[in-house]
């Protein structure tokens, strides 16, 4: 289930641990999940949910 409000912690966490991997490990196959994750969190903290319909 979405929880819209859950959002801007979830990205936090999942932005800090991509850049706690560039930190703890090689620069090898964990860049791209580094890169990954930084743009998962990005997208997560931008995502605003739909407000309700206008009128058509």
């Amino acid at each position: 289930m979405l929880r819209p409000r859950l959002r801007r912690g979830c990205a936090a966490v999942g932005v800090l641990a991509s850049l706690g991997s560039w930190v703890a490990c090689d620069l090898g196959g964990f860049l791209v999940g580094m890169t990954l994750g930084l743009v998962g969190g990005a997208l997560a903290l931008a995502w605003r949910p739909a407000g309700p319909a206008g009128p058509e």
